[in-house]
């Protein structure tokens, strides 16, 4: 249905007058984007908001946040370090290192410079009950030590790999892959074609 689930860190708005900001601000844009990774139904992101300050950057927030609507699923649980929610036969876990806060009933907060998320997805069909999915996501070891994040035989080490099984895994995909057009990574080129419609963007 309609459900979204997000992490970000909150953009500091850049004007004082409300009126005039959009991006980034508490829940639009970032602050600082994350080192992401995802293999299946198992994404991975780790924040690290002590970075040096960006130009004109206000005071940054030292903190990082989940947009998890607690009304539109049929059951949520919370424990410590875990929130998990079922919506039908579809099932979601949000896991951390640290002691998450609900602030409200859609935000839940992560402390700290350093944090990190793992949200793992699964359904009544790949799991059986919402109690077995809960067993079977919390029992894995979540570690986070030295900017290495560990979960379920995935490891994303920041800035520096991701990991399925200790085989290394490359993250330079294709900038695009799409019935219309398969673009490289940095091409000097792009041809996007579709129902017999064209177009030829070259960057030179």
């Amino acid at each position: 249905g309609n459900i979204h689930v997000f992490t970000t860190h909150p953009g500091a708005p850049f004007f004082d007058d409300q009126a005039r900001n959009f991006s980034p601000d508490y829940w639009v844009g970032n602050g600082i984007l994350p080192d992401s990774a995802q293999h299946e139904s198992i994404h991975m992101s780790i924040y690290k908001t002590d970075v040096r300050k960006g130009f004109l950057e206000r005071k940054r927030l030292h903190f990082t946040h989940a947009f998890f609507p607690k009304a539109k699923f049929d059951q949520v649980i919370t424990e410590e370090k875990a929130v998990y929610g079922r919506a039908g036969d579809s099932y979601i876990a949000l896991l951390a290192p640290k002691a998450l806060e609900w602030k409200d009933d859609e935000e839940i907060v992560q402390p700290g410079a350093l944090t990190a998320w793992v949200c793992r997805l699964s359904s009544a069909r790949d799991s059986g009950s919402f109690e077995g999915f809960i067993r079977e996501a919390g029992s894995e070891p979540l570690t986070f030590k030295r900017l290495k994040l560990a979960y379920g035989g995935l490891s994303l080490e920041y800035k520096k790999g991701f990991r399925v099984n200790g085989k290394a895994v490359s993250r330079d995909y294709k900038r695009l892959e799409a019935p219309w057009a398969v673009i490289e990574r940095k091409p000097e080129e792009f041809h996007l074609a579709w129902k017999g419609h064209e177009l030829t963007m070259r960057w030179e």
